[in-house]
């Protein structure tokens, strides 16, 4: 994803499932305020927010590397669909690489009676 400007911006990644999420990680470039929000339905509304935090503007030390990898680890929680939206940047142009979300499906169980 690389934005034109103009905050704010969102992005929505649906999961096959409901799934149970322990750490996002995100790769960006020139985000500088970003919060994620989270949906459990399956048509994607009723989104949550669980975090917003201000990521550096590079890598600590780092002068000429121009991308953050940020790891944000939160409590559990149990989403469908996942919302960054991005509120700022450092510059103009802002960029998102890459996402991954740990956790793993929530089996339904069905019980017999």
């Amino acid at each position: 994803w690389l934005s034109t400007g103009l905050f704010p911006q969102e992005i929505m990644i649906g999961l096959p499932s409901v799934s149970t999420i322990e750490r996002i990680k995100i790769c960006t470039a020139n985000v500088r305020v970003v919060t994620l929000e989270i949906s459990e339905t399956m048509k994607g509304t009723d989104f949550k927010e669980v975090f917003e935090v201000e990521l550096d503007r590079r890598p600590p030390g780092r002068k000429r590397q121009r991308y953050v990898s940020s790891s944000i680890s939160t409590k559990k929680f149990n989403a469908q669909y996942l919302r960054f939206r991005f509120h700022s940047g450092w510059k103009a142009f802002a960029a998102m690489y890459s996402v991954e979300a740990e956790g793993a499906p929530i089996e339904h169980i069905v019980s017999s009676s």
